[in-house]
């Protein structure tokens, strides 16, 4: 455990990493509960007379099925930071934990923001424009993002 995640109890990466699976597990419940439902007013319903609609469903079918494909993949990577977990960073890349004076952010995968023992974080991806703005920064940097410059407090 880090200096900060002592003074700032912050969770261990372990706890992190639990919350951010069992988030995009829920996630992916969802999802397939959404498809489900879809699926489950069978085409019977809608019949020749209501094609808007049933090109509705067809379209928000597809768009759910591509938010499940993608949902899974982020949690194949979330599952596969394990071998992360006891490493220490001195500067940001996948894996660590980035504390600024704007907020917390655990980088692994886009999730909306989390709590883990009352303290809330962001999941940041790798591929997000706020990642690479602070990509490669080190603990006392700084870097702009929109209209707002983050100071970076801490790494772990």
């Amino acid at each position: 455990m880090t200096t900060l995640q002592k003074q700032m109890q912050l969770p261990s990466k372990e706890q992190l990493l639990r919350a951010c699976i069992a988030k995009q597990r829920a996630l992916i419940a969802d999802f397939n509960r959404g498809i489900r439902e879809l699926d489950g007013g069978g085409s019977t319903e809608y019949g020749a007379d209501q094609p808007g609609l049933v090109e509705e469903v067809a379209l928000r079918h597809r768009q759910l099925t591509d938010q499940l494909l993608f949902a899974r993949e982020e949690l194949k990577v979330l599952e596969g930071m394990h071998l992360w977990l006891e490493e220490r960073y001195d500067e940001v890349q996948l894996g660590s934990v980035v504390a600024t004076d704007k907020g917390l952010f655990y980088i692994s995968v886009s999730i909306e923001r989390f709590e883990v023992d009352g303290t809330p974080f962001i999941g940041i991806s790798p591929q997000s424009p706020l990642y690479r703005a602070m990509a490669g920064k080190k603990k006392g940097d700084s870097f702009a993002f929109g209209t707002e410059v983050y100071q970076i407090l801490e790494i772990c």
